[in-house]
């Protein structure tokens, strides 16, 4: 997974002629799937720092899976696939939100999401979209957020490329073969995929 670290200070400060005392400062960072294919899952990694020297109370991470350009391409978390914190909200799958702990001055907490990619997701690729995640962290007093850094989502594309023995001829009861190449020219991931092939009565195909 590729990791990011973004930091996102929030700072109360109170101030003397001689000194300034920060009262508090949370880092979110991130890791991204090293491979997410269309109409598939991965998991999505967040790490909550509390670097400050007070207790974080009341603590949520929501984490709105959206587009550059903000577009709902129906990128959605998978119910009950959270580790390190609770579902505290996942009545929209695009936009769940999840509960931590209480954090102790020092603390780290790491949540893991699984996201699912639909195959509709396909439109957006084709449009040249760009996945971002929108990950906000609110506690009792305070909140801060950030945006991910674009993030790929891969599709496979097949293309028949070649067909050998496009036309043949025979006589009942002949068997006859033809070849057909069919090339996945995307990196996505493909299980399996229907072909149909449309032709005269009276005659069987097998593969």
């Amino acid at each position: 997974m590729f990791r990011y670290s973004i930091e996102r200070t929030t700072l109360l400060i109170a101030c003397s002629f001689v000194w300034c005392l920060t009262l508090f400062s949370q880092t979110i960072s991130y890791e991204t799937p090293d491979e997410f294919f269309v109409c598939g899952s991965a998991p999505f990694e967040i790490t909550i720092t509390n670097s400050t020297g007070m207790a974080l109370q009341g603590v949520t991470v929501a984490v709105n899976f959206t587009t550059n350009d903000g577009q709902d391409c129906g990128m959605a978390y998978l119910p009950n696939t959270v580790s390190g914190a609770s579902e505290a909200n996942i009545s929209d799958l695009g936009n769940p939100v999840f509960s931590i702990a209480d954090m102790s001055p020092g603390a780290v907490a790491i949540l893991t999401v699984q996201v699912e990619a639909p195959c509709s997701v396909m439109d957006c690729i084709d449009g040249a979209a760009f996945f971002v995640n929108e990950i906000s962290l609110n506690w009792s007093g305070g909140t801060t957020s950030i945006t991910t850094n674009p993030y790929v989502v891969e599709r496979a594309l097949l293309v028949i490329t070649q067909v050998k023995n496009g036309y043949m001829t025979g006589s009942q009861g002949d068997l006859l073969f033809r070849e057909i190449t069919i090339v996945n020219t995307r990196p996505g991931a493909l299980q399996g995929f229907l072909f149909t092939d449309m032709h005269q009565g009276g005659m069987t195909i097998s593969s």
